[in-house]
């Protein structure tokens, strides 16, 4: 009963965004990522607190390495690359968790929808537009 979502990480105190980028990426993925673009920056505050959160886009390419997660905090049991559909619908199943999770999944959904409506609706990708992001990993 798991949830598709793309891989994401944090910050550590003074540690800089490009170097959590490629640790997260190891962690959660096991790859060695090289950033080829800056995606997007986003800025939200969890719902109910004045908590704020910020969640950078990258695309990336994996140098090195096989996938799978060294993190088990995460909670990560597969991966699988998805095309827009598929993209489309893991936002829309983050968007609808119930219960305890409902809040942890609009949180999720929201770098998750900013990377979908920068996604062209056409199968032909330009270098002017993001192509198919990584893998999602079921956590």
């Amino acid at each position: 009963n798991g949830v598709w979502r793309l891989p994401t990480g944090g910050l550590h105190p003074g540690e800089a965004i490009e170097t959590a980028l490629l640790r997260e990426g190891r962690e959660e993925t096991g790859l060695r990522l090289t950033p080829i673009r800056f995606l997007f920056h986003l800025r939200y505050e969890w719902e109910g607190s004045d908590k704020t959160f910020q969640s950078y886009g990258f695309l990336t390419a994996p140098t090195e390495g096989t996938i799978k997660s060294s993190d088990p905090h995460e909670q990560i049991t597969a991966f699988q690359d998805i095309d827009r559909s598929g993209l489309a619908a893991v936002v829309e199943r983050l968007e609808t968790l119930a219960g305890t999770w409902a809040a942890w999944g609009r949180f999720r959904a929201a770098a998750h929808r900013v990377l979908l409506q920068m996604w062209p609706q056409s199968a032909a990708v330009d270098q002017a537009s993001p192509p198919a992001p990584p893998p999602t990993s079921l956590s």
